[in-house]
């Protein structure tokens, strides 16, 4: 991977990761604030049907005052309250029902069947004694009982709340109860609704996510494109500023050869034509000797070894470039006489 893309990843990663936090974060504070709506819809609610659970029975021990508050104890007056009882209902589910303190059933109207059965020990899909337990709330001096029982309008197994109350000279449980499946099917709703908002939310931080990436990747990718161009047109000038000095350092040599070799071969030339010539017509003055041409010569060869020297100093492959430049001082100083330090 290119050392840009890895940057461009690690300014877009960490941002991704932020805001899968805080979508994460958000899930979990949603999903208690869920928890605790339903709980709070779940406990107004059951509010309101426990004081609807209470006038029921207050209706009912109103409608039985005249007999059981009279303090009759007789058989008469049981079957009376009974029959009472039987009639009484409210909605399409609501009833009233008698248990004995042993669970016996004394009173059901819409299962006319347990009629005369022991429920004692029955238990609901939960393992709750439904009728052991209301006989334990009645015997408290009233309560309410969660429990599962059968819906009389519907057939099915629902929730119930049932609220009892205890008749202890005759030692009767008096009960009635309320279906919940309204509250659990509010609170599914709710739940419905959150969840709603939580998926819309996680929708919205997801296209705030692509939208940051896709900003982060055309913003890298531009700074990418730019930077490209400007290393582009650096290139391109050093390119141009390599050619110059290859030009300038190409007419140094060319007016070196020029103005130093060229002149000092010319002239060795020259005399050198000039001696050929005294032997070929020797004439009254002798021939000199040629040390000044061999001279001249030996400075043209010295010039070219200096020329290619400057190009390529030896000593720079030999010894190094601090060498190669402390030689090249020490040649400039007996050139030049100035005092040269390097």
């Amino acid at each position: 991977m290119k050392p840009k893309a890895k940057i461009l990843l690690l300014a877009v990663a960490p941002l991704l990761f932020a805001i899968a936090a805080i979508g994460g974060l958000l899930v979990v504070e949603t999903q208690r604030l869920e928890q605790r709506q339903a709980q709070v819809l779940e406990d107004v609610l059951l509010s309101a049907k426990r004081e609807e659970l209470r006038s029921y029975i207050a209706l009912a021990l109103t409608s039985i005052d005249n007999l059981y508050g009279a303090g009759r104890d007789d058989e008469a007056a049981k079957e009376q309250v009974k029959a009472i009882l039987a009639n009484m209902n409210f909605g399409d589910d609501g009833y009233f029902y008698v248990y004995d303190r042993e669970g016996l059933t004394l009173v059901h109207p819409r299962q006319p069947e347990l009629v005369g059965q022991n429920l004692w020990n029955r238990r609901d899909t939960e393992g709750t004694y439904m009728i052991r337990e209301l006989i334990a709330r009645a015997h408290e001096g009233g309560g309410y009982q969660r429990y599962l029982w059968p819906k009389p309008s519907t057939g099915r197994i629902e929730r119930k709340l049932g609220y009892s109350v205890e008749l202890p000279r005759w030692g009767w449980m008096l009960g009635t109860g309320i279906y919940l499946d309204d509250v659990d099917a509010a609170a599914a709703r709710l739940r419905g609704s959150l969840l709603a908002s939580i998926r819309q939310t996680l929708l919205g931080l997801a296209t705030v996510a692509m939208i940051a990436a896709i900003t982060v990747f055309a913003g890298g990718l531009a700074v990418n494109i730019s930077e490209q161009r400007q290393a582009d047109r650096k290139l391109k000038a050093l390119a141009h500023r390599v050619v110059s000095s290859q030009e300038e350092e190409r007419a140094r040599v060319s007016r070196e050869l020029h103005d130093h070799i060229c002149q000092l071969l010319v002239s060795i030339k020259y005399q050198f034509e000039l001696v050929g010539h005294r032997l070929a017509y020797p004439g009254n003055a002798p021939v000199t000797a040629i040390d000044k041409e061999i001279g001249a010569l030996s400075q043209a060869i010295g010039e070219v070894r200096r020329i290619s020297h400057d190009l390529r100093p030896a000593l720079l492959d030999d010894l190094g470039l601090p060498a190669a430049l402390e030689h090249i001082g020490n040649e400039l100083a007996q050139r030049s006489g100035l005092t040269v330090n390097v």
